[in-house]
């Protein structure tokens, strides 16, 4: 029996997209930088495959976030400190908080039901301010952070960690919903949990997870 959920918050509830490209305008306007229109494609150009990294665990989120940004500046020809720029980048992205459709309705019928988590791999400051502004963190019992628990997802201590931090939950009370098929589906698979992969695009489910769907609505079929 689900007593648990663990959900991710980035692409899962809100849209990272633009919540990037209004942090990263806000940020370039600061330190005076020329706004190019191929800024985003540049910038997941660059992130993206680091992130994809961290899903195979090949490096930690401390260690994107120690290069990112300096990676970004010199592939775009600006002289700057990336050290400083990832540290506003956060701040910035902390404003922002578009939601996902239906994003709303599914974390309060959540967590109606269940001990409602977050589980993310972005700063806990962060991500906290952001489901505040959006008036979802009421609905939340914990927010886990990688940076805090010492871990990413997808590694196995992450998901051993929250769930004795939510109650000592065993892994098959829990699941795990979530976009990144690496960091949330193989992740929460990998700890015994089940899962739950939102795949708006139709993504490859290479990690076999145990529901597909491509609406939060159909969450709420499911659970």
């Amino acid at each position: 029996m689900i007593t648990t959920v663990l959900i991710d918050i980035d692409d899962t509830l809100i849209d990272f997209d633009k919540s990037a490209e209004g942090a990263i305008k806000q940020m370039f306007e600061k330190y005076g930088y020329p706004v190019c229109d191929n800024i985003m494609e540049i910038y997941y150009e660059i992130s993206r495959p680091l992130w994809e990294k961290v899903g195979r665990m090949e490096m930690t989120g401390n260690e994107l976030r120690r290069i990112r940004w300096q990676l970004i500046l010199d592939r775009l020809g600006i002289e700057g400190d990336g050290t400083s720029l990832e540290r506003d980048y956060h701040l910035f992205l902390a404003e922002q908080w578009p939601l996902i459709d239906g994003a709303r309705e599914l974390v309060e019928y959540l967590s109606s039901k269940y001990t409602l988590c977050a589980a993310s791999n972005a700063p806990k400051d962060q991500q906290g301010a952001r489901l505040k502004g959006a008036g979802l963190l009421k609905y939340f019992s914990f927010i886990f952070e990688s940076g805090e628990i010492g871990f990413d997802k997808p590694v196995l201590s992450f998901f051993k960690i929250c769930l004795k931090r939510a109650g000592n939950v065993k892994p098959q009370q829990a699941i795990m919903i979530g976009d990144n098929p690496d960091a949330d589906i193989f992740g929460g698979k990998n700890a015994g949990m089940k899962t739950c992969f939102y795949n708006p695009t139709n993504k490859q489910n290479t990690a076999n997870a145990d529901y597909v769907v491509s609406s939060l609505s159909e969450i709420m079929q499911i659970l």
